[in-house]
């Protein structure tokens, strides 16, 4: 399955591979599969993120998003996005690069929000951008994202994500 997100201020365009839950019959699989990955890079098996990575190159691809597109993991406390991210870049035969980070508040990273903390860590931003991220919930830390990348002179920027829970309205 492939959701197409509708308008994500600061994207130009946003794509997950499903959504969190079915309203039949719970959590998806992609969702468990998230799960299972989020729990696992300590324990370095890689099936599951290589599975994620495949669907999301795969969604990606069907783009055709310009060839000088960089793609960036969305900050987040747990290494999944970063992983997925590494791995969708290498699967399209684009580069990567750590463009964005968060600035350690009171408990550090410890707390995992990052909403307010995200940092620009390139003087400049490539001119197309690919973010990366393993949940969305309501799209404001990618279009939080999207925001810093543009005023560091991004000209377009869009994001895929495994999966999609909250109140992100498919089209």
């Amino acid at each position: 399955m492939e959701v197409v997100l509708g308008l994500v201020p600061g994207l130009d365009g946003c794509w997950a591979l499903d959504r969190f839950t079915d309203a039949h019959h719970g959590p998806t699989s992609t969702a468990m599969s998230v799960g299972r990955a989020r729990a696992l890079p300590a324990r370095g098996d890689a099936r599951v993120a290589d599975e994620l990575a495949r669907g999301m190159a795969d969604v990606v691809q069907r783009r055709r998003l310009p060839r000088d597109v960089v793609v960036a993991a969305v900050p987040s406390a747990n290494p999944l996005s970063a992983d997925l991210a590494a791995r969708v870049a290498d699967l399209l035969g684009r580069s990567s690069a750590p463009l964005l980070g968060v600035r350690a508040g009171w408990f550090g990273k410890l707390d995992g929000q990052v909403r307010g903390r995200i940092t620009v860590k390139v003087r400049t931003s490539p001119p197309h951008v690919l973010l990366v991220d393993d949940l969305v919930h309501t799209g404001v830390t990618v279009s939080d994202c999207a925001e810093l990348l543009r005023a560091r002179g991004a000209v377009r920027v869009w994001a895929v994500a495994a999966v999609v829970a909250g109140d992100l309205d498919p089209i």
